[in-house]
């Protein structure tokens, strides 16, 4: 063997050992010398113990991944699933596999079931030290919990926002709206939580209330974490109609000049300026004017202040649908009333191309008016043109 060959193949062997060793420590090849404990638990962290869990093969499940996208319109292969071992979680939600149902297969999963609450199946490869599987749940509990006291609608609201909905999660959001007056103390105190505090968030927004949203701006207005930037900045920064303070300026200003990843930061904030019509307002969209004019969505033509109040909440939202440029206006949805009646959500659609959008307007009565609170995006979708919306 030359040295040129000798170096070539020591080189093979150093990748090759590399490799192995990345695959083994990113759980590619799974590690079997041990058995593996794992604790179930539901959203909230709690440990659910007589959760089901099934360890199996599932035999050409990778090549049926691998021809969906070599060809989509192939018939798929055949797969076959073979279980190994059905074991039950405790009382602490803890199961352990052992190693002997490990090392045996190749292609291993992991079913974990349990009544009222959502199978999870898993590849062995991507297993960690715990399996969230959230409880099953509807919103019609909302119902239930909102005659209860603070302290109880605080906590079964905090365990139904953690749960996995039968329906969409903005109908979630339009209830929580309906029942606002009852659990608006509750959400405020969610907003800090680690697990549900998003959710509370968006729903105050949507709900729009000017002293909650000037809260939720000081709680969030210097927040590092990079998914509520991208998630929350755009709830608040569409309900910010009545900014007083300094900080809810400095926010609007802030949500301005996000980095361009945060592109729908910044149209909310622009949208926000351009209908609040304001001395203040106008001054931020001229000092960003590129900004503006990239984000605009309004067009140029009319009034604004028209759009901030009427008698008629469902003119002003046509009104306001109109004046968007967002495509085709196509019309309102009847209004959802609070249970006091003194505030309501519209939900505004739009036809652009292939593209179909729905925003949600939040008005508030004062006196006979109904004002414009809030306008964000709930919806964006590719509209099949041979099978209709």
């Amino acid at each position: 063997m030359t040295s040129l060959h000798r170096k070539i193949t020591e080189t093979c062997k150093d990748r090759i050992i590399a490799l192995l060793l990345f695959a083994w420590l990113s759980g590619s090849i799974a590690a079997t010398e041990k058995d593996l404990s794992v604790t179930v638990v539901d959203g909230l962290g709690d440990p659910i113990p007589q959760a089901e869990i099934e360890v199996f093969q599932w035999k050409g499940i990778q090549q049926a991944i691998d021809a969906v996208f070599d060809s989509p319109i192939t018939p798929l292969p055949a797969t076959e699933a073979i279980s190994s071992i059905r074991l039950t979680s405790n009382n602490g939600g803890l199961v352990v596999i052992p190693s002997s149902v490990l090392g045996k297969k190749t292609d291993l999963y992991v079913g974990i079931s349990k009544p009222g609450y959502t199978s999870v199946r898993l590849s062995l490869n991507a297993i960690e030290s715990k399996i969230v599987v959230k409880r099953m749940a509807s919103i019609t509990e909302l119902v239930s919990l909102a005659t209860q006291n603070q302290l109880h609608i605080q906590q079964r609201l905090r365990e139904l926002l953690a749960a996995d909905l039968q329906e969409n999660r903005q109908d979630l959001y339009q209830g929580a709206f309906i029942l606002e007056g009852r659990l608006r103390p509750a959400l405020l105190n969610l907003v800090s939580d680690p697990v549900v505090g998003a959710e509370a968030v968006a729903i105050l927004a949507l709900i729009a209330d000017p002293h909650d949203v000037r809260l939720l701006v000081e709680s969030l207005a210097d927040t590092n974490d990079l998914s509520m930037k991208l998630t929350l900045w755009p709830e608040i920064a569409g309900s910010l109609f009545s900014p007083t303070s300094s900080v809810e300026w400095e926010f609007l200003d802030r949500c301005m000049v996000t980095h361009q990843q945060y592109s729908r930061v910044r149209e909310a904030a622009v949208l926000t300026l351009e209908l609040i019509d304001t001395k203040r307002s106008l001054e931020l969209l001229t000092k960003h004017k590129a900004i503006t004019e990239q984000a605009s969505k309004f067009k140029e033509d009319g009034d604004i202040p028209v759009l901030l109040h009427d008698v008629d909440q469902v003119r002003l939202a046509a009104t306001l649908g109109e004046r968007l440029k967002l495509g085709e206006w196509r019309g309102c949805h009847p209004p959802i009333l609070n249970e006091r009646g003194d505030k309501s959500l519209v939900v505004l659609e739009f036809l652009r191309g292939s593209d179909f959008f729905t925003y949600i307007a939040t008005f508030h009565r004062q006196d006979s008016n109904w004002m414009l609170q809030g306008l964000r995006e709930t919806r964006q979708a590719f509209i099949d043109s041979r099978r209709g919306r």
